[in-house]
């Protein structure tokens, strides 16, 4: 309770609306695909419900966002003990987003954990999503993987000045498609006193990532 009273606080300041009783996840977070929610406990939506606490929606600075905590089940190691963090989903009209996931390379292996009979099943959690060569920072090429179904010339979803700013402010983890895109720090549930530079990171991140694939 102390977190929820915490950031209620902080996050009613800049409009964003505490959903204390929410009892249906918006379209824009459950038809999008985005893999984070989509591990093999969280197939139903009341189970994927559950997953959310701390739930707040409002508009801001030219975006709709979506900011929660939220528990995955899924893991990069044998144990898959899973992982909370805290998430922001931005949703804008500007956006025309490929089906996309940008990922620090230190985990790119996903696993999934055990179902109620004991069987690992090990699923990877990208499959149909390929390895995407893009051009850049040398840096940022050693850090980040880029996945994707399908995806156009990575230069047409990644401006130079994209990738500086996620050069500079590395660990971010992100999933795009249509007009959403999903932004966290895996197993991170970010401090309050730090929650507001967290959706101004990630509110920089979709307003570099809009002015190279606004729809025409």
């Amino acid at each position: 309770m102390k977190r929820s009273a915490e950031l209620q606080k902080i996050l009613l300041k800049i409009g964003l609306l505490y959903q204390q009783d929410i009892s249906t996840l918006p379209e824009h977070i459950v038809d999008n695909g985005f893999l984070l929610f989509s591990s093999f406990h969280v197939q139903k939506q009341h189970v994927l419900l559950s997953c959310f606490k701390n739930v707040f929606m409002g508009n801001f600075k030219g975006f709709h966002l979506f900011f929660s905590d939220f528990s995955s089940d899924y893991s990069i190691d044998d144990n898959a003990l899973g992982y909370k963090q805290t998430i922001a989903v931005l949703q804008s009209t500007d956006f025309s987003l490929p089906r996309f996931c940008l990922l620090p390379k230190s985990t790119e292996r996903f696993t999934v954990k055990l179902d109620h009979l004991g069987q690992d099943f090990m699923l990877p959690m990208f499959k149909g999503y390929k390895k995407r060569p893009f051009s850049g920072y040398p840096r940022l090429k050693r850090r980040y993987t880029l996945r994707s179904p399908k995806l156009p010339a990575p230069e047409k979803l990644l401006s130079m000045s994209f990738m500086a700013y996620l050069d500079d402010h590395p660990g971010w983890f992100m999933e795009g498609n249509n007009d959403a895109l999903l932004l966290y720090r895996r197993g991170r549930k970010i401090k309050p006193s730090d929650i507001y530079g967290f959706i101004e990171d990630a509110v920089e991140i979709g307003r570099l990532l809009a002015a190279n694939t606004r729809k025409s």
